[in-house]
C-alpha cells in the first residue's frame, strides 16, 4: 500500500513502523503516557522543501511528544 501511495509508512520510535492513511503533509503528536499517535494538520512551507544545502530531501517527519488531553484528565 505504501508503494502505491495509499498509505505512508513512518517510524516514530526506534524501529516501530506505523502506517498512516493521511498522506498529505502533516505532523504527529505522540503521548508519552498512553502512546497514542494523533495526526496534526499543518500548513507550513517546511513540508515543501526539496533540498537543504544541496542535499535532496526524500522524507520529512515532524513529531511532537507530550501528554495527550485524555491523559491530562486522568
Amino acid at each position: 500500500f505504501s508503494e502505491k501511495g495509499i498509505v505512508a509508512s513512518l517510524t516514530i520510535v526506534n524501529n516501530e513502523l506505523r502506517y498512516d492513511f493521511m498522506i498529505e503533509p502533516h505532523a504527529h503528536f505522540q503521548c508519552t503516557r498512553c502512546g497514542v499517535l494523533i495526526d496534526i494538520p499543518m500548513k507550513n512551507d517546511l513540508f515543501l522543501v526539496e533540498t537543504i544545502d544541496k542535499h535532496r530531501v526524500e522524507e520529512i517527519q515532524l513529531t511532537f511528544k507530550g501528554v495527550c488531553s485524555s491523559c491530562l484528565k486522568k
